[in-house]
């Protein structure tokens, strides 16, 4: 008598899938790390819970301990951009009709120190005008200018 086969015989036996319930273990981890890093901000700020500067914290010193630290630091110079696009000047985005506005504002703002031309879009003869102006100022008011050349 021949032999009856299997009725099972040559099927895959069905499997249950490990890589998924891993899968949705690593995601969560990684929406959890996530999400600390968001509220406890490793990287710079306050953080979560720590009180902030506005003093709504309720203690009384974090409040006196911000008044007393100064909000800029005067002793760091500031760098003002003066920008050309084109025909165009700018300086700090303000917008000057002519090198000799630029002149003007730059008199006027006193306190600058050091400034940086960004020319890379600029017409010759705008860029020209400006440098003259810049190295005159340099001269009369002791300020520091970064041509990028």
């Amino acid at each position: 008598m021949p032999k009856e086969k299997d009725p099972h015989h040559g099927e895959k036996p069905k499997r249950r899938r490990r890589g998924a319930p891993a899968a949705l273990i690593l995601l969560l981890l990684l929406v959890i790390i996530i999400a600390l890093l968001i509220i406890f901000k490793p990287f710079g700020g306050n953080g979560f819970g720590l009180g902030g500067n506005d003093g709504s914290s309720g203690d009384g010193q974090s409040s006196s301990v911000s008044d007393s630290v100064p909000e800029s630091d005067s002793s760091q110079p500031s760098v003002a951009v003066i920008k050309i696009d084109g025909n165009d000047i700018f300086l700090d985005g303000e917008q000057c009709e002519n090198a000799a506005a630029l002149k003007e504002k730059i008199t006027v703002i006193a306190n600058t120190k050091d400034y940086e031309l960004d020319h890379s879009a600029a017409i010759k003869s705008t860029y020209d005008e400006v440098k003259q102006v810049l190295s005159e100022l340099e001269n009369a008011l002791n300020i520091t200018v970064n041509y990028n050349e």
